[in-house]
């Protein structure tokens, strides 16, 4: 067994809990959701859900959450617009980037690196980000 998804306990809502479940390997653009896993954690719905992939999450979220003033997107900007729910951006100044620097030196922001490829390959770096089945992120390092 293998954690399906993963949530973040810092400047958001509570998780029910994080729900472990067999690892499935969905085709390039296929998206797999358990509702049903949803509704036994919540048999009464969920307070809000966050879309991080695109495609059918933002009416499968539509259908778990019942308000689409709960229902955000950073992924499918069309989609908030088909839909009425929020596009969702991150505050990019440099102090943010402090705050983030210093949850992560406490142990506090975790950051998962799948792959680091020397920036001499970021052709290759791009087509695996491409392919959709990233699980973290993808770094380029220089020098």
């Amino acid at each position: 067994m293998s954690m399906a998804v993963a949530f973040s306990s810092y400047g958001g809502p509570e998780v029910l809990e994080a729900i472990e479940t067999e690892i499935l390997r969905p085709a390039a653009g296929q998206i797999i959701v358990r509702v049903e896993s949803v509704r036994k954690l919540a048999p009464h719905g969920v307070d809000a859900a966050l879309d991080a992939i695109g495609g059918e999450a933002i009416p499968v979220s539509l259908e778990l959450v019942g308000n689409k003033n709960r229902v955000g997107t950073i992924a499918d900007h069309a989609g908030a617009a088909k839909y009425g729910v929020s596009t969702l951006g991150g505050m990019r100044t440099a102090g943010r980037l402090e705050e983030l620097v210093e949850l992560y030196e406490r142990g506090r922001l975790r950051v998962h690196i799948q792959n680091a490829h020397p920036l001499r390959d970021a052709p290759r770096a791009h087509r695996e980000v491409e392919a959709g089945h990233v699980r973290g992120k993808v770094v380029l390092v220089a020098g």
